[in-house]
Formats: C-alpha cells, sequence, structure tokens
C-alpha cells in the first residue's frame, strides 16, 4: 500500500533571489548598496518578462555583474541616458562594447569572472542573461542612485 506525504512534508518554498544576492555579494566584498540595486534590477527584469525562463541563480548573477559595470562606467553612461542600443555587441566575457564609454573614477574591482565563481555560473550563462538585459539598462537602473549620481 502506497501512502501519500502530507503537504508539510512535500511543500516547498521558491528560492529568493535576495539571499542569494546577499550572500554572494558578501563573499565578493562588495558595497553594501550592491545586493539592494542587484535585487531591484532582478525584480524589474522579471517583471517586465525580460528573464522568463531564466534561473534564478543565473539571473542574480547577471544583475550582479549589471551593476557593477553599469556603477564603473557611470558617468559615460549618464551621458548617454543609460540607454544601450539594443544592438549593441557584448563579448563573450561579459563585456559590452560600447564606443568611447570610459571607466568611472573609484571603481569597484570585482569583475565578471569573480561573480561567476561566486555564483556558480559559467561565463556563458552570465554573459547570455547579461545581452537580454542589457538593452534595457535605463529602465532598470532607474532609481538606483548609486549608479545614477555622476
Amino acid at each position: 500500500m502506497n501512502q501519500v506525504l502530507d503537504a508539510q512534508y512535500t511543500a516547498f518554498e521558491r528560492a529568493k533571489p535576495s539571499a542569494f544576492l546577499q550572500r554572494w555579494c558578501t563573499a565578493l566584498d562588495l558595497p553594501e548598496w550592491i545586493p539592494e540595486a542587484a535585487s531591484k534590477i532582478y525584480e524589474r527584469a522579471d517583471e517586465m518578462g525580460i528573464v522568463q525562463g531564466k534561473s534564478p541563480v543565473s539571473i542574480s548573477a547577471a544583475s550582479i555583474w549589471l551593476v557593477i559595470w553599469s556603477f564603473n562606467h557611470r558617468h559615460g553612461l549618464g551621458q548617454i541616458g543609460f540607454l544601450v542600443p539594443e544592438d549593441t555587441p557584448v563579448s563573450s566575457a561579459a563585456v559590452p562594447n560600447v564606443p568611447m564609454l570610459a571607466v568611472s573614477e573609484g571603481q569597484i574591482t570585482c569583475d565578471q569572472r569573480d561573480v561567476c565563481k561566486a555564483a556558480s555560473v559559467v561565463i556563458a550563462t552570465l554573459t547570455s542573461v547579461f545581452k537580454l538585459l542589457l538593452p534595457h539598462l535605463n529602465t532598470l537602473v532607474e532609481g538606483v542612485s548609486h549608479i545614477q549620481q555622476r
């Protein structure tokens, strides 16, 4: 005779990206504001349907990298209104080729390989989700003050 388990034994709760983000950012020794900024980006991307079908782990990792990359280029991005053309080439190392976009002072030294290692994802996974997020940068970073201050 088969016994069916009660709901208390089979119910599960979906992992919350904020838990991943906080843990990884702490492990990477990133500034305290980054997990919150990456979480906002994750939520907006999810609401907009940009990342449908992608793993929460992949989206979380790409959100962290988007925050770091945007912060490191915030002055140049601010000059173009954070509008990155949809056809902007992105290298296999998740680095966009935006002509004449200088690195801002006071940059975060963590790179995409560090984020991949902390999140246990390969660079190709991070790059594929980052490519989905980048054309929507203006909307995704709206209100993220650390990135938008010039």
